[in-house]
């Protein structure tokens, strides 16, 4: 019976190990992306210095991905270098999303750059927040000046779903 108790504790612990890994990926996806990518050049970049293969990759980058090489001090006018100690755990071969959460401690704004919403054609708007029922209406160019609930969101982005473009999936 003991056992039994002891397999299950172990078993809960373990799934809400693997859902809260789970949840910080899915909530420091642009770093991840921008760590994986890292993580590749200076594997193709073997027996160099670490820190000039970071450099010279984050050089490369735009939008998001270049936000992030700013957080970590890979770009000249970043305000902290940290960069030395990302190329460590990268040549470690730490997690990316293990890195990323390392480095949200001391840079909370580095899981905060996320992608921009893009809304799909097919999309149920009852489901969906008024924050993204409003990004859905900016991205078709519209503004819901007299809607006072997420109803009249939701009636607008109905009336208006035939702007938004079909996806090529």
């Amino acid at each position: 019976m003991m056992r039994g108790v002891g397999v299950l504790v172990l078993f809960i612990f373990l799934f809400s190990f693997y859902s809260i890994t789970k949840a910080a990926q899915a909530h420091c996806q642009v770093c991840v992306e921008v760590m994986n990518k890292l993580r590749k050049a200076v594997e193709e970049g073997e027996g160099t210095d670490a820190v000039k293969v970071v450099d010279d990759a984050c050089a490369k980058y735009v939008g998001k991905h270049k936000k992030i090489c700013s957080n970590i001090g890979a770009l000249p006018n970043s305000p902290t270098r940290v960069v030395k100690d990302v190329a460590r755990m990268l040549q470690s071969g730490l997690p990316a999303d293990k890195i990323c959460a390392k480095l949200a401690m001391s840079d909370p704004q580095i899981c905060e750059i996320m992608h921009q919403f893009v809304p799909s054609h097919d999309a149920d708007f009852k489901k969906m927040t008024v924050k993204q029922l409003k990004q859905t209406l900016a991205f078709i160019g519209l503004e819901c000046t007299g809607c006072m609930d997420k109803n009249d969101f939701v009636e607008m982005a109905e009336r208006n779903r035939d702007k938004i473009p079909r996806s090529e999936f």
